[in-house]
């Protein structure tokens, strides 16, 4: 049976006064309602539109459209500005909301779209949040998707177990086979292979630079740019770019190996420790217990070697010790101006202090042209500043007996000695010399008031005390006052006087004499003498001498003698003043006890 037509603008049901849910069957066209519409059957059109549309087929487990647009889908029932469903399959589906747990189109178009799952040819949205889309092309502006894990990431790649998920808050990581492997927390740091730390970029294993040289890790900061590469050949450096400076390079294959210990660095090659720098700043060289700032320590080959073309410039070392304000360093090195230029010398950079000549063994103080093996320029010493012997040995250590001296050189005419003290090579009992040569005085001096003492056996034997008398025999004066000059003690003190001569001794001959002699008129003449004459051959056990006594007279310069005692015992006067009587002596000057000798040669005694 054929209707009519009802045609109005509003059709409302109401329930006393209270709009009603009614079923409607056969709606065709465009109805418009107002209220709330329940359809048990089928809404089929090619456009509904409506502010609040609820039913099965329309927001139940399937709804299907060639073309909607919403204002409002929600739930089980479509209304405002959002659209929400269970499942949704659409050939197009545009909306500014769009909210469900699947949803599967061949195109999209959404301001946001939100929902479990959401499959598609293609989506193109602003914002969206999913826990799952699966397509062959998404163009997404903003999106939230679940977080996911690493086993089943949220944004999946190839397989359902690689691909993008959020390991924690405001945190990004990629997964590949079920695990894993870059994250990226939420201040920006990079872990690759575990979790961002408080660097920058921390990575878990092995990290592999590769590509053209001059182009694989830098730094830079306030200008300076520093690179790490690796050369085409293998070798790797460290590399200033803008300055052009290689500080580091170390080349492939190596045999040599740098450990930085917790208290040292250690540099090795091939296996075997050839330096170190302990925690004290000290250096070692072929040892590992380095007990100086430098300390080196090797077998037969443990030298230092400095080298340079200068001097004060280049092969020298130098010392300086800043404790007393001190800026001026001492040099030890090699000086190039020397002959040969292979001489050591320590020095103040100027003046040279020490020099060893390498190639004769000699060394100089104060000269670089040591002509002995031992050449002092200048004033030397010896001595220690405690209580310590001061000793200069000459000779010892030798194998054999040999001279030892000491020469003294103070002219060009000796130029070998002026001055020797020699120890001669004849053995343990040799003699010891000293020598003067020049015709310049040899003078023994004690310049303060102290005696020149003479000693052997360790007994004293004479001295000469400082009032220049010559004692022998006694270490102090028997006569105190200046005018005995030589005093001799002993159990019985001789003088002894003896003739060197072995032959040729006849009668007259001088044996020995004691001369005095007067100094007044400032001319030293003789006053008076005592002598030993021959007074006969003498030959071996036969010595026939004679004593004289001899005086100056007034008026005269020389002596004559005047008493002789002769071999035999007889005493002669022969030059005794001859007087005539008593009477005469006393008048020509003799005093009591004054002998005189007559014409007739009888001798007298003058008396009162």
């Amino acid at each position: 049976m054929a209707y009519g037509e009802i045609k109005v603008d509003t059709i409302t049901f109401t329930d006393g006064g209270i709009d009603k849910s009614v079923s409607i069957s056969g709606l065709v066209q465009n109805p418009t309602f107002s209220g709330d519409i329940t359809v048990t059957g089928t809404i089929s059109g090619d456009t509904l539109q409506g502010q609040t549309v609820s039913g099965v087929t329309v927001t139940g487990t399937t709804a299907q459209f060639t073309s909607g647009t919403f204002i409002s889908l929600t739930g089980t029932t479509t209304q405002g500005t959002t659209s929400t469903y269970t499942t949704g399959s659409f050939t197009s589906l545009t909306g500014t909301t769009t909210q469900g747990t699947t949803s599967t189109y061949t195109t999209g178009s959404f301001t946001s779209l939100t929902g479990t799952t959401t499959t598609g040819t293609t989506a193109s949205f602003a914002t969206g949040v999913f826990t799952s889309i699966t397509g062959i092309t998404a163009t997404i502006t903003s999106g939230i998707f679940a977080s996911g894990t690493a086993a089943a990431p949220s944004v999946s790649v190839g397989t359902t177990d690689n691909g993008l998920y959020s390991p924690g808050a405001d945190e990004v990581a990629i997964s590949t086979n079920g695990t894993g492997r870059l994250f990226v927390d939420a201040s920006g740091k990079v872990g690759v292979g575990t979790a961002a730390t408080a660097s920058l970029v921390t990575a878990n294993g092995k990290l592999t630079l590769s590509g053209a040289e001059d182009n694989q890790l830098e730094w830079s900061l306030g200008g300076q740019v520093w690179r790490t590469n690796m050369a085409s050949g293998g070798d790797w450096y460290l590399y200033d770019p803008t300055h052009t400076k290689f500080p580091l390079t170390v080349e492939k294959n190596p045999i040599s190996n740098i450990t930085i210990a917790a208290s040292s660095l250690q540099f090795l090659m091939t296996g075997t420790e050839r330096m170190r720098l302990d925690s004290s700043g000290r250096l070692g060289l072929g040892t590992s217990s380095p007990s100086q700032l430098l300390h080196v320590k090797g077998g037969t080959n443990g030298g230092i070697r400095v080298e340079g073309t200068g001097f004060s410039t280049g092969a020298n070392i130098q010392i300086l010790n800043t404790s007393n304000s001190n800026t001026t360093p001492s040099f030890i090195g090699q000086r190039t101006t020397a002959t040969p230029s292979r001489g050591i010398e320590i020095s103040d950079g100027t003046n040279p202090h020490f020099f060893v000549d390498t190639g004769n063994g000699r060394v100089g103080i104060g000269t670089t042209s040591p002509g002995a093996l031992l050449h002092v320029a200048g004033t030397g010493r010896i001595g220690a500043s405690d209580t310590s012997d001061a000793v200069l040995q000459v000779g010892a250590g030798g194998a054999g007996n040999r001279n030892s001296y000491v020469n003294f050189v103070g002219d060009t005419t000796y130029s070998d000695y002026g001055l020797r003290i020699i120890r001669n090579n004849t053995g343990a009992n040799a003699s010891t010399q000293l020598l003067h040569r020049g015709t310049g005085n040899f003078d023994l001096l004690a310049q303060e008031a102290a005696p020149i003492v003479f000693w052997s056996s360790t007994t004293e034997r004479a001295r000469i005390d400082s009032s220049g008398r010559l004692l022998v025999g006694t270490s102090s004066a028997i006569q105190s006052d200046s005018s005995g000059l030589i005093q001799i003690a002993a159990s019985r003190a001789d003088l002894v006087l003896g003739s060197s001569l072995t032959t040729g001794i006849s009668s007259g001959n001088n044996i020995g004499l004691l001369r005095f002699y007067g100094n007044s008129g400032s001319t030293y003449q003789e006053c008076a003498r005592i002598s030993t004459i021959a007074d006969g051959t003498h030959a071996l056990n036969d010595k026939p001498s004679a004593l004289t006594f001899s005086t100056t007279a007034d008026g005269a310069s020389s002596p004559t003698e005047r008493m002789r005692i002769k071999n035999d015992g007889t005493i002669n006067f022969s030059n005794v003043a001859v007087y005539a009587d008593n009477a005469a002596a006393k008048t020509g000057g003799l005093v009591d006890g004054d002998v005189y000798r007559t014409s007739t040669g009888d001798l007298k005694i003058v008396y009162t």
